[in-house]
């Protein structure tokens, strides 16, 4: 039997994700504010994306940036690697609780 949160039946992804709880900085452009950088956090990821909240919407097709170290994943903060992402929006979807939800298909990421 699968686990809770895996969805096995009704997976289209070519991936497998790993669910992934950690605080992300984000950094893009929005077409009224400018330069724009949050905090979000990382639900889950992929060899090709990832799916991230954040507190407002990002148009689909926006470039973006996400460091984030997976420290929740591999339990002790100081040796987890550290992730840089630069990728682009492909799916966004709001969140009832106000947040935004954004899918993110990666360019290039590096360990850093």
């Amino acid at each position: 039997m699968a686990p809770r949160n895996l969805r096995v039946a009704d997976e289209r992804r070519g991936k497998p994700r790993i669910r992934a709880l950690c605080p992300a900085v984000v950094r893009g452009f929005d077409p009224v504010q400018g330069k724009v950088e949050e905090e979000g956090v990382l639900e889950n990821l992929s060899a090709t994306g990832l799916y991230l909240l954040l507190a407002h919407q990002v148009p689909q097709g926006s470039p973006m940036f996400v460091l984030f170290r997976l420290a929740q994943v591999f339990g002790e903060q100081r040796q987890a690697p550290r992730i840089a992402v630069h990728g682009t929006v492909v799916r966004t979807e709001p969140q009832p609780n106000g947040m935004c939800g954004v899918a993110l298909k990666f360019r290039h990421y590096r360990f850093v």
